[in-house]
């Protein structure tokens, strides 16, 4: 009989425990009874109605906020849906290689986890989304059901989120195609060029701030604006005939002798020049003073 109360108090003190461990709280850090249902489970919190892993702790197999789920199971990293008992080795380039949509591998090609609300959707290098990635992989072109990656697109035939070619990101998030190679400031493609300044590449030209190939047959000589040439360059200058816009500024690459007709430069009438670089050849044979006439000029242009 004396030994009847230190055995009650073990006792009780075991249920205790046994009874925080298994709580839906988690032991400190679960849903605690709010607004999740199911109960997000161990080692998770319940935040606006969804359910995240606390720190230190990552949900290897994917069950985390589901039925029957048991929370954020692992305090290491992941070996695929399994937790890791050390540092699991990877490639950033290989798909799906840590195996979870919250891991993604490091510079020292060990797997870790991501950033607190970052989610590696496509498979590959970083944590890229900053939304939750698309639960059964499917996707629609026209943005109602996005991939939630830059570095991912939706291909239109299979309805399915693929990575984008190596170099380029699909900014928007949205569309059938990833239409950036400088990387993303925002939800828009980084500027890597302007029309006055060019791409510095005869094969290039400036389009919406992207370096874009010349169509096959044309050169940019001048490295500004659209590929006006039709042959190779010597230099910035045309071999062969240049191609042009009677309404564009700098039609034929600022060349006063020449106009455009019919979208080719063409030489012009002996005696004129066309100092303005637009259209027709306006001015006498005074000559251009910039890009207004030296001496008379004639025609629609005049001001």
């Amino acid at each position: 009989m004396s030994h009847s109360r230190p055995m009650l108090s073990v006792c009780l003190a075991i249920s205790l425990v046994v009874s925080w461990g298994c709580s839906d709280d988690g032991g400190g850090g679960g849903d605690g009874g709010s607004s999740c249902s199911p109960a997000c489970g161990p080692n998770a919190t319940c935040e606006s109605g969804s359910c995240a892993c606390v720190a230190g702790w990552l949900d290897c197999d994917d069950d985390l906020g589901k039925s029957g789920g048991n929370g954020c199971e692992c305090s290491d990293t992941c070996n695929g849906s399994m937790c890791s008992t050390g540092p699991m080795t990877c490639k950033p380039s290989v798909v799906n290689d840590c195996g979870n949509k919250t891991m993604y591998c490091q510079s020292d090609n060990t797997c870790g986890a991501c950033p607190g609300g970052k989610y590696n959707c496509d498979g590959i290098q970083d944590c890229e989304s900053d939304t939750d990635c698309t639960p059964d992989g499917t996707c629609d072109i026209y943005g109602t059901k996005t991939c939630g990656s830059q570095s991912q697109y939706c291909d239109d035939a299979t309805k399915t989120c693929k990575p984008c070619p190596t170099g380029t990101y699909n900014c928007s998030q949205s569309g059938g195609d990833c239409e950036c190679t400088s990387g993303c400031d925002g939800q828009f493609c980084k500027k890597e060029c302007t029309i006055d300044v060019g791409c510095g590449d005869s094969s290039k030209y400036c389009d919406m701030g992207q370096c874009m190939p010349c169509p096959a047959g044309q050169a940019n000589c001048d490295g500004k604006g659209t590929c006006e040439c039709t042959g190779t360059c010597d230099g910035t200058a045309c071999t062969g005939t240049k191609a042009c816009d009677y309404t564009d500024t700098n039609a034929c690459g600022g060349d006063t002798s020449q106009w455009c007709y019919e979208n080719q430069c063409k030489p012009c009438t002996s005696g004129f020049y066309n100092c303005n670089n637009t259209k027709g050849c306006e001015c006498d044979s005074a000559g251009c003073n910039g890009t207004a006439c030296a001496g008379k000029c004639m025609g629609g242009e005049c001001p």
